[in-house]
């Protein structure tokens, strides 16, 4: 009794709370036929008629009991399945997050790389273009706006470049 008592506070379904009222009721079947005609019967030594009383109502009782246990096996063991794709499933999505979480931190990783490699190469090039044409003797290219405003050694080259470029044009104009 206080097996079945215990398996009915801790179903969660109405199903196997269900189960196992219906074993309650047949166990109490089975003991008021074991308490109110076996007993007695063998107490006044009716062997035959105990024999009788367990062939034809004790041993059905016990089949009933069985197979209804049987049944509340089985929707258990459907319950643990059922439990144990959901727990699958969850295992599978919780890895579909991860994919895309690492992918979408891939990217913004990418990104930022990118971004970062185009504001120290831009100024980069730009110096060495700057550089170029003064070799080639053109003076007449100023560095960007965007890089003299820069507050960083981007910015500072680059006006050292535009004083060097106004000084030698300075040079070359009171040389020529």
């Amino acid at each position: 009794k206080a097996l079945l008592d215990e398996l009915e506070a801790k179903s969660i379904t109405e199903k196997g709370k269900q189960f196992t009222r219906d074993v309650r009721s047949l166990e109490e079947a089975y003991s008021a036929i074991v308490f109110s005609k076996i007993v007695p019967l063998r107490k006044a030594g009716k062997i035959e008629e105990v024999q009788q009383v367990m062939a034809v109502e004790l041993a059905p009782a016990t089949a009933a009991s069985r197979q209804k246990l049987q049944e509340y096996v089985e929707f258990r063991n459907q319950q643990i399945g059922k439990a144990f794709q959901d727990s699958q499933n969850d295992i599978g999505d919780a890895k579909k997050t991860t994919w895309i979480s690492f992918i979408i931190a891939l990217v913004i990783a990418g990104a930022t790389t990118f971004t970062i490699t185009k504001m120290i190469t831009r100024p980069l090039t730009e110096a060495t273009e700057h550089l170029r044409l003064m070799s080639e003797g053109d003076f007449s290219k100023d560095v960007s706006e965007v890089v003299l405003k820069r507050s960083d050694e981007f910015g500072l080259m680059g006006r050292a470049f535009e004083e060097m470029t106004n000084g030698t044009d300075l040079a070359v104009e009171k040389i020529v």
